[in-house]
């Protein structure tokens, strides 16, 4: 009678592997991501706050910027009001240009009075000239007398005829007296009304010069306190914009200095968890050897009871070959050996699935333990990689304080820039507005110099006046006592 040997445990080299019980519990798997709380660490917090601290001075430096364009607009504002002012300037440069185009005019009504005194000279002679023609006709006449009557006669006619001539050359000058005494008295109107003029126009100057200077002075004690305010605006902005960048690279140094403290600290950590868990690792292997062992030894004990079956076949083999007496008491022996055989096999059966079960269990432990360990690991990694990604932003946000601190900086000089341009600007201004004062105060000074020159030669010419109008009445006279 024959046993077929036992089925090998897997393991043992022999056979084929014998697949995994669908009863097998699995190991856990692990909980999700979204409920694994991430706790932040003060360093995190503190760049946190660092951030909001720093977007807070970009809002302030936002606002800086805008007072100094409404600050720029200002002095736009004060730039049109000095071209309004010089606008003005040029306006009156222009209306003393119209006076001096209206002296013009009156330079040349002089010169029309000039031409009417011509005329009158010219007047005055041809009078003279027929004033002698008369006398010396008269006298030919009074010679001539006693020898010829008719002569005579035709004397008297054309003495009447002289004397019609005469008469309408009175009549003429007479037209031509009531023409000058218009003419004299446009003069007389001319001569009064230039005291009054010329009183206003310096009054007008006089106010002018007052206002142009008093409006130069104003316009420059605004343009020193503005420049001197902006100066000390910019100075405080820059010294500020130190003491920030100053305060700025302190608190770089510093997070460098936590950051790498906190690199160090988690290299540390991550090398004493992974020692730990390697340390763990190790120390589950070697159970599972000893484990292996031990099976390998209740393997051999098998091996051995296969041994005895195989003789205890042969044996059975050799007393069915005996006789029947020898057979029976064989059998016998071979019953009772079967039965503590049978005995032996359900005990290293029994003992075969207790080390399965246990097997199995260390199994699952084993795995339980690997899983874990693995999670520990992932969770490791997952703590090194978003260390490195909060490195790699902190990094970006240095650069990007870096970038802005250059931009600060290029701001600062385009302000110096625009303070010094605006320093020159006011310069030229000043320079522009003396040189106009000069230009109008040399104007006002010319043109006072020629009204007195022209109130000169009208007095001249009213004496000159007065004059032929005296020696026309003279001559008005001596005509009448000839008439007579």
């Amino acid at each position: 009678m024959s046993a077929e040997p036992p089925e090998p445990p897997p393991g043992s080299g022999g056979g084929r592997p014998v697949p995994p019980r669908p009863d097998r519990p699995r190991p856990p798997a692990p909980p999700p991501a979204a409920l694994i709380k991430k706790e932040e660490s003060p360093l995190l917090e503190y760049m946190r706050q660092r951030m909001e601290v720093i977007e807070r001075e970009l809002i302030k430096e936002r606002e800086r910027a805008l007072a100094s364009e409404s600050m720029m607009k200002q002095q736009e504002a004060l730039r049109g009001e000095v071209e309004g002012q010089l606008k003005k300037i040029g306006e009156q440069l222009r209306s003393e240009k119209a006076t001096r185009d209206l002296s013009d005019e009156n330079s040349a009504h002089k010169g029309r009075v000039e031409a009417l005194e011509r005329r009158l000279d010219d007047m005055h002679k041809t009078w003279a000239d027929l004033l002698k023609d008369a006398f010396s006709r008269q006298e030919d006449a009074r010679a001539q007398l006693i020898p010829e009557v008719r002569a005579f006669t035709d004397s008297m006619g054309a003495l009447r005829e002289d004397v019609r001539a005469l008469g309408a050359g009175f009549h003429r000058l007479e037209e031509e007296a009531a023409s000058q005494k218009a003419l004299s008295r446009e003069v007389s109107a001319l001569r009064d009304d230039l005291p009054l003029s010329t009183k206003r126009r310096e009054d007008e100057e006089r106010g002018l010069r007052d206002e142009l200077r008093a409006h130069a002075a104003r316009l420059g004690e605004q343009l020193v306190e503005r420049l001197a305010g902006m100066d000390r605006r910019l100075a405080e902005e820059l010294k500020a914009h130190e003491s920030r960048l100053e305060a700025m690279a302190r608190e770089r140094a510093a997070l460098e200095d936590a950051l790498e403290e906190e690199r160090t600290r988690s290299r540390s950590e991550l090398a004493k968890e992974r020692a730990a868990l390697q340390a763990l690792f190790n120390e589950q292997v070697a159970g599972l050897e000893r484990s292996v062992a031990a099976l390998a030894d209740r393997q051999g004990a098998a091996s051995d009871s296969l041994e005895l079956l195989h003789s205890l076949s042969e044996k059975v083999h050799a007393i069915l070959a005996q006789p029947q007496k020898a057979k029976d008491q064989m059998l016998q022996e071979l019953e009772t050996e079967k039965r503590d055989l049978m005995a032996a096999l359900k005990s290293r059966t029994e003992q075969l699935r207790s080390y399965s079960l246990e097997r199995r269990e260390v199994e699952r432990s084993l795995g339980e333990g690997l899983m874990e360990a693995h999670r520990q690991v992932e969770a490791e990694r997952a703590k090194v990689e978003a260390e490195r990604q909060r490195a790699a932003a902190f990094e970006q946000g240095l650069r990007a304080l870096e970038a802005q601190l250059a931009l600060s900086q290029a701001d600062v000089k385009d302000r110096e820039g625009r303070a010094a341009a605006l320093s020159g600007e006011r310069d030229g201004l000043l320079a522009a507005l003396a040189e106009q004062a000069a230009q109008v105060r040399r104007q006002i000074d010319d043109r006072g110099e020629a009204d007195r020159a022209w109130e000169a030669r009208v007095l001249e010419l009213q004496r000159r006046v007065n004059e032929e109008r005296a020696a026309k009445l003279a001559s008005a006279e001596r005509a009448a006592e000839l008439e007579d």
